[in-house]
C-alpha cells in the first residue's frame, strides 16, 4: 500500500508529530511505501519527507496555493490512500478526498472546538458544551478564549474559527474516516454531530524502553515532562510538591510557561527541590526516569490521551494524572497509578505522597504499568491503523461505483 500522510511540520515538536514518525517508520517495516508532505523546510534529507512550502500556511480563506502544491505531490506519489493529521485547511482536505481516498486524525479538540482546547484557563474548568452555535457563548462565559500564556482570542479571530470548525465538521462527514486516540475524542465529535461508525480509535504507538529503568534517586523524585504550558497545570504539581517535604520536583520540557513557573517555584519556597532542565533527547530520558519514583500528568485541559503517561508506564514508573479527557482510558486507578480530582493539588498530592511513601507499591505499580503499556505497542498501531485504511479504500471504491 502507499500512504500519504499530510502534517503541517515534520520536526518533532508534540505527540501528534511522534506519532505521525513513527507511524511512517512502522509502515515502512511492515513493506509499505510512504510520504509525508509538510510544511517545514529540514536542514537535511529526511525519510518520507516532502517539503510543501505553503502548507502550514493554510486556513479557511487561505487554500489556492496548498491545495496545488499537495496535490501536485500527491499526483507525483499516486498514494493509495491519503492520511490528514494537524493540518488547518478544510477545503483542501475536502479537494484530496474527492480525488483520492481519505481519512483524518482529530489529535486534539482544535477543529471541532474554537479555543483548541475545550478548557477554560481563566476558571480552571473543563467545556462540556458540544460545537455548534452555543460556542460563542460558551467561550465568552467560560473565558476559555482568555490565554495565560498567548495573547487572547478577538472577536474576528475566534468568529473566523468557528466557520473552520463548521467546515471541518462538514468536511469529515464526506471522509473515508475520522480518527482519534480515546474514547473520549469519539464521545466529543458524536457529540458534535458525526456518526459513530466513522470514528476509529487507534491509540498513538509508544516506544516501549528495552529494560525497566531501576529507581535510584535520593532524594525521592516527583518527575513531570511536557510542553510548559497554562493549560498543562505544572503550576498544580508545584503547589502540590508544597504538601510532599523532602522530595524534589524534576520537570523535563519547555515552553512559554517555563519563567512563570520557575518565579512560581520560587514563591513557593522551595528552595532547590524544582529544577527545570528543558528539553532533553530522547535517548537521555533513561537516565531521567531512574531518578523518578513517580510521574506525574498534572494536566488542567482534557487530554486527549496523554502520551507522555504511557511513555512512563513503559519505564516501569507509576503515574499519577488528573483525571480529565483520554487520561483515565490508559490510568487504570490503583493499578498502574492513581487518578487524582482534576484541578485539585491537594489530592494530586496526596496520591503523590502515598507512592512516595510506599516505594514497594510504587515499583508493582510500575511493573503492571510497562506490562500494560505493551498494548500500545507500534504493531498493533499499525493492525489498527492498516483496517482504518483498508475501509477507506472499500467506500470510495464504492462511492465510484454509484
Amino acid at each position: 500500500m502507499r500512504v500519504a500522510q499530510i502534517n503541517d511540520r515534520y520536526s518533532l515538536v508534540g505527540g501528534s508529530e511522534k506519532t505521525l514518525r513513527r507511524s511512517a517508520e512502522g509502515l515502512e517495516q511492515a513493506g509499505h511505501d510512504v510520504l509525508i508532505i509538510h510544511g517545514e523546510e529540514v536542514s537535511r534529507r529526511e525519510r518520507f519527507s516532502c517539503y510543501s512550502p505553503s502548507l502550514n500556511r493554510a486556513t479557511l480563506f487561505r487554500a489556492a496555493r496548498p491545495r496545488r502544491e499537495i496535490m501536485d505531490a500527491l499526483a507525483s506519489f499516486r498514494p493509495d490512500v491519503v492520511h490528514f493529521r494537524n493540518f488547518d485547511g478544510p477545503t483542501v482536505v475536502g479537494a484530496v478526498s474527492r480525488r483520492y481516498p481519505t481519512v483524518r486524525t482529530v489529535h486534539t479538540p482544535w477543529t471541532y472546538c474554537p479555543c483548541g482546547t475545550k478548557y477554560g484557563a481563566t476558571r480552571r474548568l473543563v467545556c462540556e458544551t458540544p460545537f455548534g452555535p452555543q460556542c460563542l457563548l460558551i467561550c465568552r462565559h467560560l473565558r476559555c478564549h482568555e490565554r495565560a500564556d498567548a495573547p487572547d482570542i478577538g472577536t474576528f479571530e475566534l468568529a473566523r474559527r468557528i466557520m473552520a470548525c463548521y467546515a471541518f465538521r462538514e468536511v469529515d462527514r464526506r471522509l473515508g474516516g475520522l480518527v482519534v486516540t480515546s474514547r473520549w475524542m469519539k464521545d466529543m465529535l458524536v457529540a458534535a454531530g458525526q456518526e459513530a461508525e466513522l470514528i476509529h480509535i487507534v491509540p498513538p504507538p509508544v516506544d516501549l524502553a528495552a529494560r525497566p529503568t531501576k529507581i535510584n534517586g535520593r532524594p525521592p523524585e516527583v518527575l513531570g515532562i511536557g510542553r510548559l504550558a497554562s493549560g498543562k497545570g505544572f503550576e498544580d504539581l508545584i503547589a502540590a510538591l508544597k504538601f510532599l517535604p523532602g522530595t524534589k520536583l524534576v520537570v523535563v520540557g519547555d515552553g512559554p510557561a517555563r519563567s512563570f513557573l520557575e518565579d512560581e517555584a520560587r514563591r513557593a519556597g522551595l528552595n532547590g527541590r524544582a529544577e527545570f532542565k528543558g528539553w532533553i533527547p530522547y535517548d537521555e530520558l533513561a537516565k531521567v526516569y531512574g531518578h523518578a519514583r513517580v510521574v506525574a500528568l498534572p494536566s488542567l485541559w482534557p487530554e486527549a490521551f496523554g502520551n507522555v503517561g504511557v511513555e512512563a508506564l513503559s519505564f516501569g514508573r507509576p503515574v499519577v494524572g488528573y483525571d480529565v479527557g483520554g487520561v483515565g482510558e490508559w490510568l487504570v486507578d490503583g493499578q498502574v497509578g492513581y487518578l487524582a480530582k482534576a484541578a485539585d493539588p491537594v489530592d494530586l498530592a496526596a496520591k503523590l505522597s502515598h507512592l512516595i511513601e510506599n516505594p514497594k507499591l510504587a515499583a508493582a505499580m510500575g511493573s503492571a504499568g510497562r506490562a500494560w503499556a505493551a498494548e500500545f505497542s507500534l504493531a498493533r498501531h499499525i493492525e489498527k491503523a492498516l483496517a482504518v485504511y483498508d475501509q477507506a479504500i472499500k467506500a470510495f471504491r464504492g462511492k465510484r461505483r454509484l
